[in-house]
């Protein structure tokens, strides 16, 4: 499996702790309808790049996945575009990347993933190398090819209001970037 070409609208946004985070894990599954939700375990490992972000995905049970995006990193909402490859063997993967262009380093994750309509909405809980741990939110409201991005911006801003977010909680870059700044 692959995809290519593929945008969405991305809001992230910063919990002050695991109290908040099972407040808004209430909310996610009040409005999906209390149904059945996925939690994924997820091993991240980000590689050096000149532009963009690129990382490999370890999820349990499932094929590793190399993950290229590009975003500003402003708050708000945001546009990100993105490709997915699937790897068959993400260890000589990993292995070849570090060896010609560098890693970066890892982010290890437990993912509450809920879909409501077009969006995916992820609370997870995030550690880095160090074991700083991160409680985050994010929106990615998944854009059709001929959509604007004002559609998604839309339905990102309702989502905020939902959740009660705080303009100071939105996040301009990644988990990456703000746990190992």
């Amino acid at each position: 499996m692959s995809r290519d070409n593929c945008r969405n609208i991305e809001i992230k946004a910063k919990l002050s702790d695991e109290n908040e985070f099972n407040e808004k894990v209430k909310i996610a599954a009040n409005l999906i309808g209390n149904k059945e939700t996925e939690i994924l375990k997820q091993h991240d490992v980000f590689f050096k790049v000149p532009q963009g972000r690129l990382k490999l995905r370890y999820e349990e049970g499932k094929t590793p996945k190399l993950i290229q995006y590009a975003r500003d990193n402003i708050t708000g909402p945001k546009l990100s575009k993105f490709d997915i490859l699937e790897v068959k063997d993400g260890e000589l993967f990993e292995k070849m990347m570090n060896a010609s262009i560098g890693t970066l380093g890892i982010l290890d994750k437990t993912r509450h993933l809920f879909m409501y309509e077009r969006t995916r909405i992820h609370l997870d809980k995030v550690k880095n190398g160090n074991n700083a741990v991160y409680y985050g939110l994010e929106f990615e409201v998944m854009l059709n090819p001929d959509e604007n991005i004002e559609t998604g911006n839309k339905v990102a801003e309702e989502l905020m209001e939902k959740f009660k977010l705080k303009k100071e909680q939105l996040m301009e870059g990644s988990y990456f970037e703000i746990l190992n700044s």
